[in-house]
């Protein structure tokens, strides 16, 4: 490349024209909804056109995202969809397992839904897509319908986004590999919370797991496929648009994660919502509270777990807990406090409030702790402030985020099914009084603030270069029967198209055995020539020379016997 042309390609990427990005966000959650909606406000930042696209899928949620879009645009549900009768939705402080048939079927039911939704507005997104001419597409992907409303728009480049941390379905995708040694899926409970040292036990079951992970995947995009080429025959098939993406942007920060490997087309821009300039404020009730120059302990389970749910001997759990701290002042999102009143009266040190401004409650030099559910917006709230936390994960990716943040040192974990007065009390005592919770969260802090790889820069310099120049090509996967698809994963940017050649298997698995018959060899050649002088050698059987053995073998088959037998000594 000359100078000239290197000048020029350098000039482009910081001067990149504006693109019109489309960018679609699953109304899974609110966590969901604030990570697209933050992604969509920086690229409007940076000078793009973003039109920011939401499908219906839980009827619970009345915020849009983002507060900068050029546009929005609403995807309704044409019929009841089976997400809002979740278990996890119903009674979150319960036990549920997202690994169970049941689970799966209901997601799946609830996605294809949302397949049938996005092809009852195809009119509007036809007619958006030929008027807009969309540069780049911007979705999530854990059902597929997402990168089939992007095909009928038409955009050019297809981006992968996760508001959870990245999952080994994915990685599978994108011929990442994912060592199923130390390597969890977010989703798996157990395995995140021994992660990276799994016991012999959960890497046989981290195993299947990830290989029954992968082929739900698969399946969902089969089905969401079929759904989509009853109108849109010729349209590729979902996982392969996946494929294409040019670039997976994650929510969690490269710090706070689990090793693994990735690729550059991965980017953690964990916090992204986090950093956007939110006006927070604290109403007069509590700036009374915060200025009283007592400890603070916020406590917030997040929007989707109603503390309606918390009652009768729970609620009583956390209060007794509390009240063995009288010098220190809990703050709590609690939805049903008018229920509730008598019993919160009787606790001076307790004060509800149907909602909080978290973000700056968090970042206020009084609160000392914060009991959560660990969502990953509030974990990273928490790791951005510098507040340990008391980590009570409900369900899907929380146990992950539990697990990472207890490897940090700035979390001690309570199983929500052992939730009393003792375990509660017990992990304040810690993240109170504990120096070392203090002293790594403070530390933790420092790194968030001083990493070099800052998300809203990463986001809105990756995205200008796939703006420019496309997304880097490698040759496409290719289909395999499943067990094939384990080991035979198709590379995009990694400098195979083969596990086995990755991993070397193809050199050691013939050396191994070369070096075992090699082995195996040597030894019966001593043993056959040198047994009877080497000492460590006990040979049962006396062997005569070979001549003997001969001339005894033609003796006693040269004649037989009267009777048709050989002869014998």
């Amino acid at each position: 490349m000359t100078t000239r042309s290197l000048l020029a390609a350098l000039l482009s990427i910081c001067c990149c024209q504006a693109a019109k990005i489309a960018v679609v966000s699953y109304n899974l959650g609110t966590s969901h909804i604030m990570f697209s909606g933050a992604i969509a406000d920086t690229l409007v930042d940076a000078g793009h056109t973003v039109h920011f696209f939401q499908v219906q899928q839980d009827n619970a949620i009345r915020t849009n995202g983002s507060r900068k879009a050029h546009r929005h645009f609403y995807i309704p549900s044409v019929a009841h969809n089976v997400w809002n009768e979740m278990a996890f939705r119903v009674n979150p402080f319960k036990p549920f397992n997202v690994e169970t048939p049941s689970f799966f079927l209901n997601v799946t039911k609830s996605f294809d839904q949302s397949c049938h939704d996005v092809l009852a507005s195809r009119e509007m997104l036809e007619e958006l897509g030929k008027e807009q001419d969309y540069d780049i597409g911007i979705s999530e992907a854990y059902g597929f319908h997402g990168f089939g409303l992007l095909y009928i728009l038409g955009v050019r480049e297809y981006v992968l986004s996760t508001a959870i941390p990245f999952q080994p379905a994915f990685a599978a995708m994108f011929g990442i590999p994912t060592p199923v040694s130390y390597v969890t899926n977010c989703l798996d409970a157990a395995g995140s919370l021994e992660a990276p040292n799994l016991s012999y036990y959960r890497r046989i079951y981290n195993t299947a797991l990830h290989a029954l992970n992968y082929w739900i995947y698969q399946r969902f995009a089969e089905k969401n496929t079929k759904i989509f080429r009853t109108v849109y025959p010729e349209m590729p098939d979902l996982e392969q648009l996946v494929r294409s993406a040019a670039l997976i942007l994650v929510n969690t920060p490269s710090l706070l994660e689990m090793p693994r490997p990735t690729t550059h087309k991965v980017l953690h821009i964990g916090g992204i919502a986090e950093y956007r300039d939110r006006e927070e404020s604290l109403n007069k009730e509590l700036q009374h509270i915060m200025s009283s120059n007592r400890p603070i302990v916020v406590i917030s389970f997040g929007t989707l777990a109603r503390t309606v749910f918390i009652e009768g001997e729970l609620l009583h759990g956390f209060l007794t807990a509390f009240a063995r701290f009288p010098h220190v002042d809990f703050v709590w999102k609690f939805d049903e406090a008018e229920q509730h009143r008598q019993i919160f009266r009787n606790h001076s040190n307790v004060y509800t409030f149907k909602w909080l401004p978290q973000k700056a409650l968090l970042n206020h030099n009084n609160t000392r702790a914060f009991i959560s559910h660990v969502g990953l917006n509030s974990m990273l709230e928490a790791a951005q402030a510098g507040v340990p936390i008391v980590a009570v994960p409900l369900f899907t990716d929380q146990q992950y985020n539990a697990a990472i943040a207890r490897q940090k040192g700035i979390a001690v974990y309570v199983d929500k099914t052992e939730l009393s007065a003792t375990t509660i009390g017990e992990a304040l005592r810690k993240v109170l009084l504990v120096k070392k919770y203090q002293t790594n969260s403070a530390r933790v802090r420092a790194q968030l603030t001083a990493f070099p790889r800052q998300p809203k820069t990463e986001l809105v310099s990756f995205i200008n270069f796939v703006a420019n120049f496309g997304a880097p090509r490698g040759e496409l996967y290719q289909q395999f029967p499943l067990i094939l698809n384990l080991l035979l994963n198709g590379m995009f940017d990694l400098p195979s198209q083969s596990f086995i050649f990755t991993q070397s298997l193809d050199i050691y698995i013939p050396a191994a055995i070369a070096a075992t018959l090699a082995a195996v060899a040597a030894a019966a050649f001593l043993v056959f020539m040198y047994g009877e002088y080497i000492p460590f050698i006990k040979v049962s059987v006396e062997i005569a020379p070979l001549d003997d053995l001969l001339d005894k073998m033609a003796y006693i088959y040269s004649d037989e016997e009267d009777d048709g037998k050989p002869k014998t000594d």
